[in-house]
């Protein structure tokens, strides 16, 4: 059987892209003299490229981990 994407639910328009902005938030260590990735520190935006919806609701554990039923 066939998979498909999730619908907006906004537009209802099938999401076979969508738009993901990663964030994310370095610290400079003074000990090194460089910026290191702060784990916990960011920002994960995903939007429907049809109509401009915010779909964290759609995918709740980000898009890369989202497995159709």
């Amino acid at each position: 059987m066939k998979k498909l994407p999730p619908k907006c639910p906004y537009c209802k328009k099938q999401l076979d892209e969508v738009f993901e902005n990663d964030y994310k938030t370095y610290v400079f260590d003074p000990e090194s003299g460089t910026y290191k990735h702060h784990d916990w520190k960011g920002c994960l935006e995903m939007f429907c490229p049809y109509c401009d919806t915010k779909l964290y609701d759609v995918f709740e554990d980000g898009v890369c981990n989202y497995v159709s039923s």
